[in-house]
C-alpha cells in the first residue's frame, strides 16, 4: 500500500475576544509565560558564559534539558495551566537561541543572545484544552476567541496559537493535510532570474520592478519616529510606539500580499520552476549606494523564496535550485565597486579629521578602515 504524504498548513484569522478573555490571556502571557521564558533564558546565558571560559562545561542547548522548570510536580503553581502551552514557551526560547547561534556562525558580530521579556505574546496549544465551534475558538482555561474566518479550514486541526501583535489579536490553526497529486501540466518550465536593476525576470519575458513599499513611505516613518523622543513611560510615547508599529505592520502586509500574488502566478501556470541558488545577502552587503541596498532589503528575496518553495510543495510543482556560474563574477565586481566607494568615503573623512582636528573623526576613521580589506593589503 502506497504511503500517503502529509504536510502542515496554517490558517491565520483575526480574533475579537471579550474583555474577560483579554484579561485572562494577558495575565498568563505576562505573569506565567514571561517569567518561565526569562528564568530559562538567564540559565542559558550563564551556562553559555561558563562554556566560553571553560571548554569542558557545555551550555544548555535544548528545551528538553529545561523541562524541569515547567514540571507540575515540582511547580504546583502551574497546576491550573495547560502543560503543553508552558512547554511551548521553552520551545520558542530554543528557537531564539538557535537563530542566535546561526547568525554567530555566519559572521554577524552584532548578533547577541535573546533578551528577557515583559510579556510573552504567543501561546500555543497542541493536543487538548481547546476546540473550534463555528467561528469561535474555545480554550478551557482562558475563554472564547471569536474569529473572522475569511476562508474555511482545510484538513485536520492539530495546534492552535494565540498572538498579540500591535494591539490586535490573531488565531493561527495548524492543520494536517494530504499532499495533492502532481498535475500533468503540458506547459514548459520557467526559469526565474534576479537581475541587479529589477526585482525578478523570467525566461518567458516577464519583468517585475522593485516594490519599494518601505522606500516610498519612509518620509512618514521619519515623521512618526520623531515622536518617540517623548519621555519614557508617558502616554504620548506609548501612542507614538503604537503608530510606528502599525506603520511597520501595514508595510509588511503590503509586501506579503505583493509576493503572494507573484507566487500564485508561477505555481498556477507552470509545472516546473527553476531559480538560481544565490547568496542574496551579498547584494545588500556590496550595494554601491544606500538607496540600492534599501530597495534590495525591501524586496525580501528570502521571504519570496520561502513562499515559492512552500507553495510548490503544496501544489505539486517541481521546484529546482541550481547554482549560477555567472553569480561568482558578479559578486567580485560588486565587492570591488563597494570597496572603492568605501575608500572614497574614507578619504573624505580623513580630510575632515585633518581640517577640524576632532578625535571623533579619527575614531570613526579607524573603525571604517577595518571594514575595507582593499586598503589593508
Amino acid at each position: 500500500m502506497k504511503k500517503i504524504e502529509k504536510y502542515y498548513k496554517s490558517f491565520r484569522y483575526r480574533a475579537y475576544p471579550n474583555k474577560g478573555t483579554i484579561r485572562r490571556t494577558i495575565k498568563i502571557m505576562a505573569y506565567v509565560a514571561a517569567p518561565i521564558y526569562n528564568k530559562a533564558n538567564n540559565e542559558r546565558k550563564e551556562t553559555y558564559k561558563e562554556s566560553k571560559i571553560d571548554n569542558s562545561k557545555k551550555p544548555v542547548n535544548s528545551y528538553r534539558q529545561q523541562y524541569r522548570l515547567v514540571r507540575k510536580r515540582d511547580h504546583p503553581e502551574y497546576g491550573g495551566y495547560d502543560a503543553q502551552m508552558l512547554q511551548n514557551v521553552l520551545v520558542s526560547l530554543d528557537a531564539d537561541w538557535k537563530s542566535f547561534f546561526t547568525l554567530n556562525k555566519h559572521g554577524f558580530k552584532d548578533a547577541h543572545p535573546p533578551g528577557n521579556k515583559g510579556i510573552h505574546r504567543n501561546l500555543t496549544l497542541r493536543q487538548s484544552g481547546w476546540r473550534i465551534e463555528g467561528n469561535n475558538l474555545l480554550i478551557s482555561t482562558i475563554g472564547k476567541f471569536k474569529m473572522r474566518m475569511h476562508r474555511p479550514i482545510e484538513g485536520k486541526p492539530k495546534t492552535a496559537s494565540i498572538t498579540l501583535k500591535s494591539g490586535k489579536w490573531y488565531v493561527s490553526i495548524s492543520c494536517e493535510s494530504e499532499k495533492p497529486a502532481e498535475k500533468n501540466r503540458k506547459r514548459k518550465p520557467v526559469e526565474i532570474y534576479f537581475p541587479p536593476d529589477t526585482f525578478i525576470k523570467d525566461s518567458v519575458g516577464l519583468e517585475i520592478d522593485f516594490p519599494e513599499f518601505y522606500f516610498s513611505r519612509i518620509g512618514t516613518l521619519k515623521k512618526l519616529s520623531r515622536a518617540l523622543s517623548k519621555k519614557k513611560g508617558s502616554k504620548n510615547r506609548r501612542k507614538a510606539r503604537y503608530m510606528v508599529a502599525k506603520w511597520h505592520e501595514k508595510t509588511a502586509n503590503k509586501r506579503a500580499y505583493f509576493l503572494w500574488q507573484i507566487v500564485f502566478y508561477y505555481t498556477n501556470n507552470y509545472s516546473e520552476i527553476i531559480v538560481p541558488k544565490l547568496p542574496l545577502k551579498y547584494r545588500i552587503q556590496y550595494a554601491t549606494t544606500s538607496k540600492k541596498a534599501m530597495k534590495l532589503c525591501d524586496a525580501s528575496y528570502g521571504l519570496f523564496m520561502n513562499m515559492l518553495r512552500q507553495k510548490c510543495k503544496e501544489k505539486g510543482v517541481t521546484f529546482i535550485e541550481r547554482k549560477d556560474e555567472e553569480w561568482g563574477r558578479q559578486i567580485n565586481k560588486a565587492e570591488q565597486a563597494a570597496q572603492m566607494e568605501h575608500a572614497q568615503k574614507l578619504l573624505r573623512k580623513a580630510k575632515k579629521a585633518m581640517k577640524y582636528q576632532n578625535p571623533a573623526h579619527l575614531k570613526s576613521l579607524e573603525r571604517d578602515l577595518k571594514r575595507v580589506p582593499i586598503l589593508q593589503s
